[in-house]
């Protein structure tokens, strides 16, 4: 494990690098005539920088966001090919956006029915390494989940919310993924088996909170790329329970996270004194 995060660093220090180089080619090949000034609004743009952030998603092995990432940023790309070189993609317009944006939205719900159909060992998310077993459930006639690994949290929302309170005795981890949506969760209710427990957490453009009891104890492994997250618990060291851990990994891609022990919306109303 800690070879794993020690190559990661690594890797990130590596790519970061490598987008500073490429970043200043361009910028002297736009300088010195090497690069078409036409070229200047496409290579200098926030769609690009959407492309960017997807391909670094891929490397991430963020498959399902890099994919997504990548193929918005060329769509909203089109109108200003179309203006730089006409000729070339004389088959778009300016008003491509306006006119074919039914498409992405088709493509988007192609993609995320083969997410959904695909067995969830093959699904294209990261960090799948952090959970050493395979987590499965059996449900009985009433609907009641067996097993030993009873407890995992695994949400996917897309141009949606969901707003849940968690009920099982234990929380063994999982996955929380939100791309244009929100996900509010209340683990308040549950509890930490002892050991090291995993919570994967990608927000792009999307937001992700979560509300858990005071004796946590909780690690922080997560990056951000124009996004944030932030820790707005009330700890008091003396209760924290030490032989259970909680590990937060993902990524913030124009999003935002938060992690608190109040789950008071608003006007503070549970005498925590939060605000």
């Amino acid at each position: 494990m800690a070879n794993f995060h020690h190559s990661n660093f690594w890797k990130s220090k590596l790519i970061f690098s490598v987008l500073l180089i490429l970043a200043g080619i361009v910028l002297l090949g736009l300088n010195f005539g090497f690069i078409p000034q036409a070229m200047k609004p496409i290579l200098i743009s926030w769609q690009m920088l959407v492309i960017i952030l997807g391909v670094l998603s891929l490397f991430y092995r963020h498959y399902f966001s890099g994919i997504i990432m990548i193929v918005v940023g060329n769509f909203f790309m089109i109108p200003d090919l179309f203006r730089a070189f006409p000729e070339t993609f004389s088959w778009a317009s300016e008003n491509f956006v306006h006119l074919y944006y039914p498409v992405l939205l088709i493509f988007g719900g192609i993609l995320l029915v083969i997410y959904w159909l695909l067995p969830k060992k093959y699904r294209w998310c990261g960090h799948r390494h952090f959970f050493s077993e395979k987590m499965e459930f059996n449900i009985n006639l009433n609907g009641e989940r067996k097993g030993k690994h009873k407890g995992n949290l695994d949400k996917n929302v897309i141009f949606s919310g969901i707003d849940e309170i968690f009920l099982d005795e234990f929380f063994t981890g999982g996955e929380l993924n939100s791309i244009f949506g929100g996900i509010d969760i209340d683990l308040r209710r549950t509890k930490l088996p002892e050991g090291d427990t995993y919570l994967e957490m990608n927000a792009i453009f999307g937001g992700i909170n979560i509300t858990v009891p005071n004796d946590w104890l909780i690690e922080f492994r997560q990056s951000a790329i124009l996004g944030g997250f932030k820790d707005s618990r009330l700890v008091d060291e003396k209760n924290i329970d030490k032989s259970r851990k909680l590990i937060i990994t993902g990524a913030f891609i124009f999003g935002g996270g938060e992690i608190k022990n109040c789950g008071c919306k608003g006007q503070c109303n549970c005498g925590c004194d939060c605000n």
